[in-house]
């Protein structure tokens, strides 16, 4: 696991070679540098190019090994975050009862009428039933590892909140999500499969 510097936030994001090349990380970068001027801890940022042969899931958990700090954020590379994202993690992770867990306000980059119903007939009551969040995960590093990072797994980020919300009871602790600020998720997924393609196929087993 390497050594753990407290007061370091690490943001890891995997990053794919196209994706990469189109500047996407470019962008995230840059209201992450403004997320920062508002946070009072080190934030570092660990970049994992996403290879085929690699995947995304083990490019998040080489990101979390490789990483310095205590907190660990899990970032898309498409995803924008407000001004203050960084610092209520900072606040939130001074207080141990909390485990980490995901975001509450998500935006879109668009919206539509199917994007809406799959948001609201798939999404939204699956989250609701779970009492999870997703979006970006937070999470202490010790306890990242403990609950054995993310699982190759067809939807990896709600295996990992489902999982991170037993933990956090095992512990007697909470999933705890960010409540006073926002991600901005993109919806370039739904722009090459369509705004219908969850409900077509989106389903959790």
């Amino acid at each position: 696991m390497g050594i753990i510097r407290k007061n370091v936030i690490s943001i890891i994001i995997p990053v794919s070679i196209k994706d990469f090349e189109s500047g996407l990380l470019f962008q995230a970068q840059y209201f992450i540098e403004r997320a920062k001027l508002m946070c009072l801890e080190e934030v570092e940022t660990v970049a994992i190019i996403n290879h085929p042969s690699f995947g995304r899931v083990k490019a998040k958990n080489y990101g979390a090994e490789e990483a310095r700090g205590e907190i660990l954020l899990f970032l898309d590379c498409d995803c924008i975050i407000g001004s203050m994202f960084l610092s209520e993690i900072s606040r939130k992770a001074k207080n141990s009862y909390f485990i980490g867990g995901g975001t509450k306000f998500i935006k879109l980059t668009r919206y539509s009428l199917g994007i809406i119903l799959a948001a609201f007939l798939f999404l939204a009551p699956y989250l609701l039933w779970h009492q999870i969040t997703v979006g970006a995960f937070w999470i202490r590093k010790r306890d990242f590892f403990e609950l054995g990072g993310f699982k190759e797994k067809k939807y990896d980020d709600l295996d990992f909140a489902i999982r991170l919300k037993k933990l956090a009871k095992k512990t007697h602790r909470k999933f705890e999500s960010l409540k006073e600020s926002f991600i901005v998720w993109s919806t370039r997924k739904f722009d090459i499969y369509g705004d219908w393609h969850w409900l077509k196929g989106y389903q959790v087993n």
